[in-house]
């Protein structure tokens, strides 16, 4: 069982609030969507991904595992919605399948962003081990890391070491399958400057469900949630919004 650090919130505050579980891109963590706090009636549950946060010496390589610790931090008795930005985005898809195949409550919402599906990204070349300069200068191709963040050194040795261990994880990830479809309904978030996904392979997502998918196109580049984070009002009315 999880800590119970995960259950510290007020239940009697929250019970009026939509859950939301929000999966990290690669390197990040759930600090990263602190954001999300700022947002009305919105409970950023606070469910950490192994190896990063404060969970940072527990190993992250079985997403068998991830999916039973999140049932067991998702209130089945409330509503719910999955995000996921990125790498973050797979782990959503793979929760939400998760929970169909388990005929658990759906969740009001999947959010699956800055990511193509996972039958379109079948080269896992991307996602080999990565020297600290090089993890450095991928950063800088992504955007959204301050140079204050790039130019210390002790960071980035830590940051080199969550990437390759999550380029790990996506390798596994690739090599064991995925989940083809899903029933429930997508909503697909992205950039329009994005240069690591193109807009012809964002649409392929209709492919990877039985459900309806809504595409929501943003400007900015990979981390456009970064925009939307200074916007809770807006953040709030798009996570809202049937």
């Amino acid at each position: 069982m999880l800590s119970e650090k995960y259950f510290e919130t007020n239940q009697n505050q929250l019970k009026n609030q939509i859950q939301l579980i929000a999966l990290p891109y690669a390197a990040g963590s759930l600090r990263s969507y602190y954001s999300f706090k700022q947002v009305k009636a919105i409970e950023l549950v606070n469910y950490e991904l192994p190896g990063r946060g404060f969970r940072q010496s527990d190993k992250f390589s079985n997403l068998s595992i991830i999916l039973k610790e999140v049932m067991e931090v998702i209130d089945f008795t409330r509503p719910y919605i999955l995000f996921g930005h990125s790498m973050g985005a797979y782990i959503a898809y793979e929760i939400c399948s998760y929970i169909e195949k388990k005929e658990l409550p759906l969740p009001s919402k999947v959010i699956l962003s800055a990511q193509i599906p996972p039958d379109n990204k079948k080269n896992t070349n991307m996602w080999q081990y990565l020297p600290e300069n090089e993890v450095i200068n991928y950063f800088k191709k992504l955007g959204g890391t301050p140079d204050e963040v790039l130019d210390n050194q002790e960071l980035m040795e830590l940051f080199s070491e969550v990437i390759n261990q999550d380029f790990a994880f996506l390798r596994s990830y690739f090599k064991n399958s995925w989940t083809e479809k899903v029933k429930s309904n997508l909503e697909i978030w992205y950039g329009e400057a994005d240069e690591f996904i193109d807009e012809k392979g964002i649409t392929a997502w209709d492919q990877s469900t039985y459900g309806k998918c809504k595409y929501v196109k943003f400007q900015g580049n990979h981390f456009f949630i970064q925009q939307l984070f200074e916007q809770p009002e807006r953040l709030s009315s798009l996570l809202l919004e049937n």
